[in-house]
């Protein structure tokens, strides 16, 4: 099933490279942007660190190390991915993926038709978030695909403390569209 499911999203050699690319442009941009950045890819049935910018970040509350794992529904990571997946892959992941959903997406989304209109709403906007409570503060995430023809290899998210009003400002602002 992982076979069919990485072919469908580019699991090769020139996915590989189109991240080496992304990688160094995110390392880039880390010192303006300040917020910690990480690269993942999809590597089923969870989201796989590729990089991330976080120990160059004062603003990192946890660090996103090469190599952690974190979940497809509740990151906004994964839902982009999900979401620019094409509908053969994109099906697959929802029927492997729903059952067990973490229990704090059973609010938000209660089926499946909900969670479709919040992937089509974020291939509208081109890109997804989350928000997910910390110990002082809730953490927002907006994320944007990677994309190699058509499809997404991976995806770049910027992770923030929403108690920085500049940045619940900007995530609420970009987030409604």
């Amino acid at each position: 099933m992982e076979d069919l499911v990485m072919a469908a999203l580019g699991g090769d050699d020139a996915a590989v490279e189109r991240l080496e690319t992304v990688r160094a442009a995110m390392h880039a941009a880390a010192p303006q942007m300040q917020w910690p950045m990480s690269l993942t890819r999809l590597r089923f049935p969870e989201m796989f660190v590729e990089d991330s910018s976080d120990r160059d970040s004062g603003f990192a509350v946890e660090f996103f190390e090469r190599g952690v794992s974190l979940p497809v529904l509740t990151t906004a990571s994964g839902r982009v991915v999900l979401a620019f997946s094409s509908a053969q892959a994109r099906e697959t992941l929802i029927e492997l993926l729903w059952p067990s959903r973490a229990p704090e997406l059973y609010d938000l989304w209660p089926d499946r038709a909900a969670l479709e209109r919040e992937l089509e709403a974020t291939r509208e906007r081109g890109f997804s978030r989350a928000i997910r409570p910390l110990r002082l503060t809730e953490q927002g995430s907006i994320a944007v695909p990677v994309m190699l023809e058509g499809e997404p290899v991976g995806a770049v998210a910027v992770r923030f403390a929403l108690f920085d009003k500049r940045c619940t400002n900007i995530f609420w602002r970009y987030s409604s569209k």
